[in-house]
């Protein structure tokens, strides 16, 4: 069990131990921290305390409903990374309803920081000039080396169920609304039954949400009903679904679903193989280009309305390394050069549907020291927050000086805190 403590005290805000905690739990699952990780967020919390207490002051606001899909968000991610939320509970040896209403203050603040100091230095350009000189004020010795890096387009193609498909997962869907009439809880039969890999282990949680944020014919039928009231089934693009509404706060809903989804056969995935083989076959005898097939046929809402162009999810860029693609990617356009196309490859969405995709390498570059022809948007990119970070140090230094600052001696060695507390007015606490 975490014991909780204030560990910092900013003004009128306080900065506790689970808040250090809670960010160094998603650090430690995702590798090893350094050593000073937690003197580190230590050093990002004083900031955001600081940025929260000069919102207050110019009313800057953060509604409710950013709040929830936030807590929602970050709950579902670190419930990910522990593995249920059973796991979660048991860190913080509470449950997570209490959890969340603990740490929607937090959350609020983090929202009303990131708010604040887009406000500061949101309008921050920078020219290309000094994009120069930031890069020519770099040793060379501490140049980054780049890997090799592709960009990809490609046409995404997904098997559709027939009619006796469809049916028979309506039914099913029926057969498990019934039972929850007959008093069975429908977050028991979510965790067994449904077919949503992201809310499965939740028992059918999706968490809090506003209007516009779910498909239109769920979002229609779960906004209809009352807390605590059972929709008929309803269908939707990703299936047949049972939705419970939890509770609902004004134009957000908490809701918990079964979803029951077609069974795809072979048949289906030879059929649907079968037609990109021949969507292939159009393109590469040019009586189709790639970007009309893309418009025509491909069925990632993602990119079919941009040429099918892949973002990497890693730093939304349209750029890849070999260490950024699966092994079945990497093996679809090892052999190609650019302008080339792949064979029809299996694939799974990010929604975990199954499908196929025909791959179009775009452009490929050599591993390399960084340089401004290859480079300049990624340089671009570096200076400008570099740029940043200087006039938010500058905003932060002006405030430290009117700002009462106390810190934990536990603390008491961190370089950040030695940093901010020579210039405040506050102390070490003792």
């Amino acid at each position: 069990m975490l014991l909780d403590k204030v560990v910092a005290q900013v003004g009128d805000q306080i900065v506790l131990k689970s808040d250090i905690e809670f960010q160094y739990l998603q650090y430690t699952q995702e590798g090893a921290p350094g050593a000073e990780l937690r003197c580190e967020l230590l050093d990002q919390m004083v900031a955001q305390k600081m940025l929260v207490l000069q919102a207050e002051e110019d009313s800057v606001i953060i509604s409710e409903e950013e709040v929830d899909a936030e807590l929602t968000q970050r709950f579902n991610y670190f419930i990910g990374l522990l593995g249920s939320a059973e796991k979660l509970e048991e860190f913080y040896g509470k449950p997570i309803v209490q959890l969340k209403e603990e740490f929607r203050q937090d959350i609020a603040d983090q929202l009303l920081a990131r708010r604040m100091q887009s406000l500061v230095t949101g309008d921050v350009r920078i020219s290309p000039a000094e994009v120069r000189t930031f890069f020519k004020e770099i040793p060379t010795d501490s140049l980054p080396f780049f890997d090799a890096e592709v960009q990809m387009a490609h046409i995404v193609l997904i098997p559709e169920p027939n009619q006796e498909q469809r049916a028979f997962a309506r039914e099913k869907a029926e057969e498990l609304l019934a039972r929850v009439r007959k008093g069975e809880k429908l977050s028991f039969l979510a965790g067994i039954y449904s077919d949503d890999p992201g809310s499965k282990e939740q028992e059918g949680d999706l968490g809090c949400m506003g209007r516009g944020t779910l498909v239109p014919a769920f979002e229609a039928a779960a906004f209809r009903l009352k807390n605590g009231e059972i929709s008929e089934v309803v269908e939707t693009e990703f299936g047949f679904h049972i939705i419970e509404m939890v509770e609902r706060k004004g134009e957000q809903a908490c809701l918990r679903h079964i979803l029951v989804q077609p069974r795809v056969t072979s048949s289906n995935l030879a059929a649907t193989s079968s037609r990109l083989d021949s969507i292939r076959n159009a393109i590469e005898t040019g009586t189709l280009t790639f970007a009309a097939a893309v418009a025509r046929f491909s069925m990632d809402q993602q990119t079919n309305k941009s040429g099918g162009g892949m973002i990497n999810p890693a730093d939304g860029s349209n750029l890849f390394t070999v260490a950024d693609l699966d092994r079945d990617t990497y093996f679809a356009i090892e052999q190609l050069k650019p302008g080339q196309l792949s064979a029809a490859q299996a694939y799974v969405t990010p929604e975990g549907k199954q499908a196929f995709r025909l791959i179009l390498l775009l452009d490929e570059t050599e591993p390399h020291k960084a340089n401004l022809d290859q480079d300049y948007s990624k340089i671009q990119a570096v200076a400008l927050q570099a740029k940043r970070g200087r006039l938010m140090d500058e905003w932060l230094a002006g405030r430290l000086g009117k700002t009462y600052l106390r810190v934990d001696p536990v603390y008491a060695g961190c370089p950040q805190a030695e940093r901010w507390l020579s210039a405040a007015s506050g102390g070490l606490g003792r």
